[in-house]
């Protein structure tokens, strides 16, 4: 009998979606109504405990070891008067590791940059340089399997701002990286901006090059600050990947979205795909599939976009998670000590590598 009263009220939230608009109230005081007839909306924060389907995933067994770690300030360039940010986001490709910098922290002159460069196989930087988009937060960097030109040893790269809200905070980027002799610059291909209010604050992006979706995922009340008691949710944002290489600025809207997912209560930072699966670093939750787990430290969530459902769980250290990366079969997870402290005991930096077992 519970599990027909639980169907029944499954059945009946798609019917309230489907014949309804849908009304959230923003961070600022604004709302926006969405008519949900032409978008496929699934919930996964009503999840009953006792429901099979919903359980707690399981751990993904991975042998981990550290690979970079700094216990200093990447540079050391004060802005008002705090320390450069280490990472936001990282993006591996052709034996490089990009390490993306809250780009806030560079000078007014100029000084200072926003990524850096590890070689993959030594561990050493071997670059620092700044972005073409000033005054960024650059909240997730993910590589695209579209070269700009053929000669290029990069593919595209798709990078997500996730700044505070701002004029520009709505946009993101196609940006092309160019290697010469050591040097590599970076240069915006495309602009794109979303009018959803989601993407205002903290909204990120995430391709699945395989299968031509893209993906935005963000809070649903705009603010991470807003907490789960006042209604806000993790919320995941489908649309049909568009064509990288058209370099006329593009406009996403309502009408462009063809799914929504709704989560419980989670702190998000990047995110990548593979697998058509996202993996997606979080710094921390209040459940997982409706459930409060055992386990309650930073974790690498793995989800099912086509069924909403979060299949498997990376633990992680006490760190901040950042940026993650899947390269040569491995998953690489960067975090960061949030003090930003200059204690030599502390780091401030890491890169982690997380080899799958099962």
């Amino acid at each position: 009998m519970k599990r027909i009263i639980s169907l029944f009220l499954f059945l009946q939230f798609y019917v309230m979606v489907w014949s309804q608009t849908m009304t959230i109230d923003f961070w600022n005081g604004s709302s926006q109504k969405y008519n949900m007839k032409d978008i496929e909306a699934v919930n996964f924060s009503q999840g009953d405990e006792e429901d099979e389907d919903l359980g707690v995933p399981p751990e993904l067994i991975c042998n981990v070891q550290t690979i970079v770690e700094h216990y200093h300030a990447i540079d050391g360039v004060v802005s008002d008067g705090a320390l450069t940010q280490w990472d936001q986001s990282m993006a591996i490709y052709n034996d490089k590791i990009f390490v993306f910098l809250d780009s806030s922290a560079e000078t007014a002159d100029g000084g200072g940059y926003s990524f850096v460069v590890i070689d993959y196989n030594t561990k050493e930087i071997i670059f620092k340089g700044l972005m073409p988009s000033k005054r960024s937060h650059l909240n997730n960097a993910q590589f695209l399997d579209v070269f700009y030109d053929e000669n290029d040893a990069y593919p595209l790269l798709l990078m997500s701002r996730g700044d505070y809200p701002s004029a520009d905070s709505n946009k993101f980027y196609i940006m092309r990286i160019v290697e010469s002799e050591g040097v590599f610059t970076i240069s915006i291909v495309k602009t794109i901006t979303c009018t959803l209010p989601q993407a205002n604050y903290n909204g990120s992006w995430i391709c699945d090059n395989s299968r031509g979706k893209l993906y935005l995922y963000t809070m649903l009340l705009g603010d991470w600050r807003i907490r789960e008691d006042e209604g806000n949710r993790f919320v995941i944002y489908e649309f049909d990947m568009f064509d990288p290489l058209d370099s006329s600025d593009l406009t996403l809207t309502e009408d462009d979205m063809t799914r929504m997912t709704k989560y419980d209560y989670w702190v998000l930072q990047g995110g990548t795909c593979s697998g058509g699966k996202l993996f997606l670093p979080i710094q921390n939750y209040t459940k997982i599939n409706g459930i409060i787990p055992s386990y309650r430290g930073h974790i690498v969530a793995i989800i099912n976009p086509d069924t909403g459902k979060v299949e498997r769980i990376i633990p992680t250290d006490s760190m901040e998670n950042e940026g993650i990366a899947i390269y040569n079969g491995k998953i690489y997870v960067s975090s960061k000590n949030g003090s930003g402290s200059m204690d030599t005991k502390t780091p401030v930096f890491r890169i982690q590598e997380f080899i799958m077992i099962d």
